[in-house]
């Protein structure tokens, strides 16, 4: 059988997995208190929980709560946490027990282990026996308490010789024209397609995803045009990632998405609006999916809007352009004076009737009922005379 990326002891531990470390010769958490590293903390947390980026199956950066990177401190040894970029000082070996895999090692740069000498005195000065005794002061105990399942970690989890065939094996057959003539049949008239910031880039993308989706969203418009369909193409995916979650290719979790990352992003709707913006199969173009609130600030996110905006209408005037409202809290109608004046834009609101255990609880009936009366509410709070069109994405 053939033996996947993911076999062996480290497989899983792919870009962003969440984990903490307790020291089993003291029984405390390894915890990110500013700019060092302590081993004081009886539970785990936020400060005590670490992200992993995955180098290779052992080699990994590991990321503190407050974004910055585990490394060593020059030549002290001592373990802190005060770089922003990774760099070779910032990487580790994890090094797991064959007998127990939760039972960890971490070797820093410098080829020497992590060790707890005190509750506030961690260094990489341990030659490292191979006993596995809980005496150990390098030895701990790895729990893992969160992951991500996204394409930035099916890429650079597979690698670069394994990702490429894997990923268009999977578009080769996942979505086929024969997808198109079904929906077209039942009377289907549009197709909502997310797509990732790295399709501008497309055949060679930056590292580590994988060439070949600008392709299959080609083929997507000449299977909609055949079938008298329409196709939205939605900014799932945005620069330094607009929600933290898998389907905005997080690395690891965090929102980065902001300011700094806006004339990126427009570069990208400008490809997107320049390539299809008068293919007849064209109805729409979403400008990002789910911003999160409050990471994402509305006065960025409404100056991207305008930018968007903008960067569609210089390639066509009939397309709709598609405005997501910020998800978490937020207001509702923060987006509809912005609106105004502008032609063709419609806001995306997202409602959800799956991910709240109550639903499961609820009977037929009252799924239904909450559909026709709560959302009804929801709805009746975006959709204004004279206001913008609203669009229900997902729900």
């Amino acid at each position: 059988m053939k033996r996947s990326r993911f076999d062996g002891l480290n497989g899983q531990l792919l870009d962003g997995t969440q984990v903490q470390f307790k020291s089993t010769k003291l029984g405390k958490f390894l915890c990110a208190d500013g700019a060092t590293i302590v081993a004081n903390r009886d539970r785990a947390a936020g400060w005590e929980t670490f992200r992993l980026w995955r180098i290779s199956d052992t080699k990994f950066n590991i990321r503190a709560f407050n974004k910055h990177f585990v490394g060593l401190n020059g030549q002290s040894r001592m373990v802190v946490v005060v770089s922003g970029t990774p760099s070779p000082s910032e990487t580790f070996d994890i090094i797991r027990n064959p007998n127990n895999p939760n039972r960890v090692r971490l070797r820093a740069s410098n080829e020497l282990f992590l060790q707890v000498k005190s509750l506030t005195n961690v260094t990489a000065d341990n030659s490292g026996e191979t006993r596995w005794n809980d005496n150990d002061p390098s030895v701990f105990e790895m729990n893992t308490v969160g992951g991500l399942q996204g394409e930035y970690q099916i890429t650079n989890g597979y690698g670069p010789d394994t990702a490429p065939q894997l990923l268009r094996d999977h578009w080769k057959t996942y979505i086929t024209e024969q997808d198109f003539q079904f929906m077209a049949a039942k009377n289907l008239t549009a197709v909502r397609i997310p797509v990732g910031w790295w399709i501008a880039y497309d055949p060679t993308p930056p590292k580590p995803f994988v060439g070949g989706s600008l392709y299959k969203l080609d083929n997507a418009f000449t299977w909609a045009a055949n079938n008298n369909m329409k196709i939205i193409v939605d900014l799932h995916a945005a620069p330094g990632s607009q929600n933290g979650e898998s389907d905005s290719a997080s690395r690891d979790g965090f929102l980065e998405w902001g300011d700094s990352y806006i004339q990126d992003t427009v570069k990208v709707i400008e490809f997107l609006a320049e390539r299809y913006g008068n293919n007849s199969a064209l109805v729409a173009i979403e400008l990002m999916n789910e911003p999160q609130a409050p990471d994402v600030k509305l006065d960025d996110l409404v100056n991207y809007y305008r930018l968007g905006y903008d960067a569609v209408r210089r390639h066509t005037q009939d397309a709709y352009v598609i405005l997501s409202n910020r998800l978490g809290p937020a207001d509702p109608q923060e987006l509809i004076q912005f609106t105004r004046g502008l032609s063709r834009v419609v806001i995306d609101v997202h409602y959800y009737n799956l991910y709240d255990p109550k639903f499961k609880q609820w009977n037929l009936q009252q799924n239904i009922g909450y559909i026709y009366v709560d959302r009804e509410i929801d709805l009746s709070k975006v959709t204004q005379p004279n206001g913008p069109l609203i669009f229900v994405g997902e729900s």
